[in-house]
């Protein structure tokens, strides 16, 4: 997923993004939530901002993207770029770093959530 972001903002004009552990991290944890749940939300752990923290990120800025019921990160990612709210988070100029997580809820329905993230 990371050289897929990269292509998208190089596309655009933008700096490349690096997989970062931590991020992944936050990220994991949110798709178990969402999965654990059976829904969509940014609220697990505490909100973005929480998790980053938790993690060990030095965030100066952080964005999110989840997604529920895509079958694999290219079509999340797809579903992202489809959409005005999600490809804003995925081109914001200042992004230099970001974390995927997939979960699979009881009910078989895959969750996603993407971590997009500066440091300070």
């Amino acid at each position: 997923m990371t050289v897929a972001i990269t292509r998208m903002r190089a596309q655009a004009g933008l700096a490349a993004v690096g997989a970062d552990p931590a991020l992944t991290q936050a990220a994991a944890r949110q798709a178990c939530d969402m999965a654990r749940r059976g829904r969509l939300s940014h609220e697990g752990g505490g909100g973005l901002s929480a998790r980053t923290r938790a993690a060990g990120y030095p965030t100066a800025l952080a964005a999110e993207n989840i997604a529920a019921g895509q079958a694999d990160a290219s079509s999340a990612l797809a579903a992202w770029a489809g959409s005005q709210g999600h490809r804003a988070n995925l081109l914001h100029r200042r992004v230099r770093h970001i974390g995927i997580g997939q979960a699979v809820g009881t009910n078989g329905q895959p969750y996603w959530a993407l971590v997009l993230a500066a440091p300070r």
